[in-house]
C-alpha cells in the first residue's frame, strides 16, 4: 500500500507513550520544519505494530527498538539511522531487583516473579532471558509469573511496587550502570543490578518502502544536523534520549538474527 497520504507518518515504540504531549509535537514541527511537509506523530501499541505498519506502507518513519530494526535487515528493508548515547552505538542489558543489604544471588530467583517490556524487547527480555539459560537459569521454571508491561517505565514501576521481583532495563556500555533516574524518578536507590549482558547495536530510524521520494535523503540530513531549525538538537534528546544519530551500516544489527530464530524456535515449541 503506497502512502496516498498528504501527511508523512512517523511511528514511535509504546515507551514513547510516556513523553510528554509537548516532545511529540516538538518533533512533529521539527521534522515538518526541515522537511516542509506535514508530519503526524503516533505511538505503536507494540513492537508487532512498528515492523506490520512499515511493512503496509500506514507508516513512513519508525524509530524501531534493535530487535524490530534486525527483522527489518532480514526483510531487505535497511536501518537508516542508529541512535549514539554518551559516545557509544551499542548498549548491554541489566537485570534488576530490588536492593537489600546483600547482592542477590542467581539461585535465589527460584519462585519470584519477572517484569519485561515487551517480546520482542531485547534489553527488556530477549537479552536477561538469553543471559539467564547461559547462566544456567531458564526463565520459563525459574519465574512463578512472568509479566509484560508494555514500557521500561511500567516493568520498573512493577518491580518498585512488588507486583513483581526482577527486571530488566537497558544500560550504557560506557558506564555499566543503567540510568534508572530517567525512566522512573527516585528508583535508583531501591534498586541493584544483579547481571549484565553482551552488549547490542542501538536503536534505529527506519523508513519503508512505500514512503515518498527522497525522504531517506532528507531525514538523514536532519537527524546529522537537527539543529537547521531552532532547538532541533534539544528536542531530539528529549524525544530519543540521544546525543546524535550516525548512519547504520548494512546488516549492522546481524548479531541479533540469532535472537530471532531462538525465539521463532521457543514459539514453536
Amino acid at each position: 500500500m503506497k502512502n496516498q497520504r498528504n501527511a508523512v507518518r512517523v511511528l514511535l515504540p509504546p515507551a514513547s507513550a510516556s513523553l510528554p504531549r509537548a516532545r511529540r509535537e516538538a518533533l512533529s514541527q521539527l521534522i515538518s520544519c526541515a522537511l516542509s511537509v506535514a508530519v503526524e506523530v503516533d505511538t505503536a501499541k507494540n513492537y508487532e505494530q512498528l515492523h506490520r505498519q512499515v511493512v503496509s506502507g500506514e507508516a513512513d518513519v519508525v524509530w524501531a527498538p534493535p530487535l524490530v530494526c534486525a527483522r527489518f535487515e532480514t526483510i531487505d528493508v535497511p536501518v537508516l539511522m542508529r541512535a549514539v548515547r554518551r559516545g557509544d552505538a551499542t548498549y548491554r542489558a541489566a537485570l534488576i531487583c530490588s536492593a537489600g543489604a546483600n547482592r542477590v544471588r542467581l539461585d535465589e530467583l527460584l519462585g519470584t516473579r519477572a517484569a519485561w517490556v515487551d517480546p520482542e524487547s531485547c534489553a527488556g527480555y530477549l537479552l536477561p532471558g538469553s543471559w539467564l539459560r547461559e547462566h544456567g537459569v531458564l526463565p520459563e521454571r525459574t519465574f512463578t509469573q512472568q509479566l509484560f508491561c508494555g514500557s521500561y517505565h511500567r516493568a520498573v514501576e512493577a518491580v518498585l511496587s512488588g507486583a513483581a521481583e526482577v527486571s530488566s532495563v537497558y544500560c550504557p556500555c560506557t558506564t555499566n550502570q543503567p540510568d534508572l533516574e530517567r525512566l522512573v524518578p527516585g528508583s535508583a536507590r531501591q534498586l541493584q543490578v544483579i547481571g549484565l549482558t553482551d552488549d547490542v547495536p542501538n536503536d534505529g530510524v527506519v523508513v519503508g518502502p512505500y514512503a515518498p521520494k527522497d525522504l531517506s535523503r532528507d531525514l538523514e540530513l536532519v537527524l546529522q544536523n537537527p539543529n537547521v531549525c531552532a532547538d532541533g538538537a534539544r528536542i531530539l534528546n528529549g524525544v530519543f534520549g540521544t546525543e546524535r544519530f550516525e548512519a547504520a551500516p548494512r546488516h549492522g544489527y546481524r548479531a541479533l538474527y540469532s535472537l530471532l530464530s531462538g525465539r521463532s524456535e521457543r514459539a514453536a515449541g
